[in-house]
């Protein structure tokens, strides 16, 4: 009785936990983690019925004490809690053919997981929830004050003294950053702080239908709902001085995702099908900012005595992406024949849609169309929809053999195409021009007769067939492959393409001691279906490309105590022939020209006794890419080459002081990454004389400059089979530097207001206890 209830509150926990989650698991960024190590996910028992019944958990309870850090980076993707706390806790067992099980992390705290199944003979349920939080800034500061979810306000009073303070300020050249730093420097100095936070609830439940039954089938459900906010948004103001005002992007996304999966299984093969439903609401369909110079909505005037010009609204509204859905069916089969050979074949049809209600051309009450319809009212909309459809097809194809003995064929090919069969209309108007503050109508050209057409509804087609062969001979195995892809576009400078490669790798087993593999690829893109000397340029995805790759690995193993690992990497992408986007320049490439990618890693392991194993690597890497950009003339082009450079240094101890009681662990890494933006150009160019007065075009050393330090120590004690100790200390160090991130002024710029939240350099202590209770 006492395990059939435990069963049912399992199953029960499992559909709650469910209820406020998450689906489209993403990876966690790379990152040190909390010194409490979580508890190991175990998996399904496979035994038999007949296999005997079983009972175990454990629970670690942690004591945690750390100094105070103002920074978001310590906690950005988890949670280091002072006090106690409950890091782990889980159980799974075994009664009468029944499995079960559940694990918990990070108990009650922001960053908790919680994970099970239970399989009785006809039903399999497991589910996952999740939570991830997301720090991105605290403190940050805002003359803004937030009434409702996404709604940014300022009081209207001060709004009105503020604007008639420029509006009243003639002549505009006495408009200097000193008179504006004095205008808004009492408002600024009673901004508020503001943390930008966010947090993802992610849970799935599956379903094993097919235990009695003679196929596999499966149903899944999976739900994410993303909360708090995506970063700094806002954006531009116009009024008087356009202002830039930054304040927190709102965030509240709910994903779900229904899905069926059918499998039949037989000793020739198997036939699976599957469908899928995934739908996306936005909870939160747009940001509103309040102007900073205008309590009322304004009518654009440019006359001689106001220049710039006076009016404009009072607030600015952002939208947030629109709800849409998507449907994907499956159908697929694989048969097995001799000779290790397979043959497998899979089609996919997706439909994405997408009809949400358009916002009006505008916020801003004063502004009419030609014709006399107020721009911010959906009346003015030339239709109300978008009535968004893309259809995809998807088509795989693959060829496995084993012919004779040490040789491997491989034969792929995919085919996509994704048709994007979106109706298009035209614009004949819009505020683009002056944002919020008046309608500008379309003149009409040979290219747009009627007005602007709607985005474009962009296609692509591809074929891709790739063939890899494989020859063992003795210890040593050849490898060589060769792909081919065709590619069509719609509205697209280049609307067709083609890329083609083949690659070479050798595996070398020379003994026990000696691994050894490496690669070699090289790989063309090609464009057409443009005129270059119409064309306004290729994006970098289209471009033609040439591209080489080189990867070699050695594994060196002398003894059973002394391991040695030596792996380089070297990636290396030309843009040649990139048409020309400079107007007024002949025979100039434009956009990214190049980029260069190149790792080394060593890494030594030592094991002097079975007492004691040690582990040391480094790693270094280095980025470089070039790309140039100008306009009008030779002399205003400029060319920037970005690098960075980053050093890794690691190094693992484990020492069991007394076998099975003391165990001491030691993990130290540093990481340095080190940026600079090189930029040249000119002097004699525009570029250079407008920076003439600070010496002319200069490098940017700061450049996204970051530097990591960890070290943890744990000292561990086993008291008993079912109870241990463990104590430890945890150092962190974090620096940054960026010349576009760096200072904290809020105002650094006429109009422009910045969060400026820390999420920058810190020092972290943490000490901490742990006790594991195993039954």
């Amino acid at each position: 009785m006492k395990r059939a209830f435990v069963l049912t509150l399992l199953v029960a926990t499992g559909l709650v936990a469910v209820t406020p989650a998450v689906v489209m698991a993403q990876p966690m960024p790379a990152g040190p983690t909390a010194p409490p190590s979580p508890t190991p996910v175990p998996t399904p028992a496979t035994e038999s019925v007949s296999a005997p019944n079983w009972f175990s958990g454990q629970a670690t309870l942690s004591i945690l004490g750390r100094n105070d850090i103002e920074s978001s980076k310590f906690q950005e993707y988890r949670v280091i809690p002072k006090g106690v706390s409950l890091p782990g806790f889980s159980f799974q067992g075994r009664s009468n053919g029944r499995d079960y099980a559940l694990i918990a992390q990070n108990i009650s705290q922001r960053d908790q997981r919680y994970l099970g199944w239970a399989n009785v003979s006809w039903l399999g349920v497991s589910f996952d929830y999740n939570q991830i939080p997301h720090s991105i800034g605290n403190d940050g500061h805002s003359i803004m004050n937030e009434v409702a979810p996404g709604v940014w306000r300022m009081s209207s009073t001060l709004r009105q003294t503020l604007g008639n303070a420029v509006d009243t300020q003639l002549p505009t050249s006495t408009r200097t950053y000193a008179f504006y730093a004095a205008l808004f420097a009492p408002t600024i100095a009673a901004a508020n702080l503001i943390d930008l936070d966010g947090l993802r609830q992610r849970g799935s439940v599956e379903f094993d239908l097919g235990r009695k039954l003679p196929f596999d089938l499966k149903v899944s459900y999976m739900r994410e709902l993303k909360t708090g906010t995506r970063g700094t948004g806002g954006g531009l103001i116009t009024s008087a001085v356009n202002s830039f005002i930054e304040v927190p992007e709102p965030l509240n996304d709910l994903i779900q995702d229904l899905g069926f999966r059918a499998t039949l299984n037989r000793d020739w093969g198997n036939l699976h099908a599957g469908f899928n439903h995934n739908w996306y609401n936005d909870r939160l369909k747009t940001l509103i900012v309040d102007n900073p110079l205008r309590a009322s909505d304004q009518a654009w005037t440019n006359t001689a005595g106001a220049v710039p010009p006076l009016g404009g609204p009072a607030q600015a509204r952002f939208v947030n992406p629109p709800d849409n859905s998507a449907n994907t069916g499956s159908l697929g089969a694989q048969f097995k024949f001799a000779k290790q050979t397979r043959l497998a074949a899979d089609v996919v049809l997706g439909r994405w849609t997408q009809n949400a209600q358009f916002y009006p051309f505008t916020i801003n009450t004063t502004v009419l169309t030609p014709s006399g319809v107020r721009a911010d009212s959906l009346a003015a909309l030339q239709t109300q929809s978008l009535n968004g459809r893309i259809d995809s097809t998807t088509l795989n194809l693959s060829l496995t053999s084993r012919p004779i003995e040490g040789l491997g064929v491989r034969v792929r090919y995919r085919s996509y195409d994704r048709a994007n069969k979106t109706p298009t209309f035209v614009r004949t108007g819009n505020v683009g021009t002056n944002p919020d503050r008046s309608f500008t109508t379309v003149t009409p050209t040979a290219d747009a007769p009627l007005g602007w057409e709607t985005a474009n509804p962009y296609s692509n087609k591809t074929g891709t067939f790739n063939a890899s062969v494989s020859y063992d001979i003795q210890a040593v195995t050849l490898e060589g492959a060769y792909r081919y892809t065709s590619i069509d576009r719609t509205y697209r400078e280049a609307t067709k393409g083609t890329e083609s490669g083949a690659t070479i790798a050798a595996v070398l087993r020379a003994s026990d001691w000696l691994h050894f593999r490496g690669s070699f690829d090289d790989a063309k893109r090609k464009a057409s279906g443009y005129d270059p000397a119409k064309s306004l340029g290729l994006q970098s995805d289209e471009s033609e490309r040439d591209s080489t790759r080189l990867s070699l690995e050695a594994e060196v193993n002398p003894t059973d105590k002394v391991g040695f690992v030596l792996a380089y990497a070297r990636k290396n992408d030309d843009y040649p022939n990139r048409p020309n986007r400079i107007v007024g320049v002949a025979n100039t490439q434009n956009g990214l020209l190049n980029a260069k990618y190149d790792t080394f890693t060593a890494e030594i392991d030592l094991t002097p006794t079975e007492r004691a194993d040690f582990s040391v690597y480094y790693t270094h890497e280095k980025n470089l890419s070039k790309t140039r950009y100008g306009s009008g003339a030779v002399i205003n082009i400029l060319d920037f080459v970005g690098s960075d450079r980053t050093d890794t240094f690691g190094a693992n101890t484990t020492i069991h002081i007394v076998p099975e009681k003391w165990t001491f662990k030691l993990n130290a890494h540093h990481q340095k990454l080190d940026g600079l933006l090189d930029i040249t150009g000119d002097p004699a160019g525009s570029f250079a004389l407008a920076r003439a007065a600070f010496g002319g075009i200069q490098d940017i050393g700061d450049y996204s400059d970051t530097e990591l330090t960890t070290a943890t120590v744990n000292l561990d004690y086993t008291a008993s089979p079912a109870l241990a100790i463990g104590v430890g200390y945890m150092y962190e160090k974090y620096k940054y530097a960026d010349a576009y991130s760096a200072g904290t002024d809020v105002f650094p710029a006429i109009g422009g207001f910045y969060l400026k939240a820390n999420d920058g350099p810190y020092k972290a202590n943490v000490v901490f206890a742990k006790l594991t209770y195993r039954f």
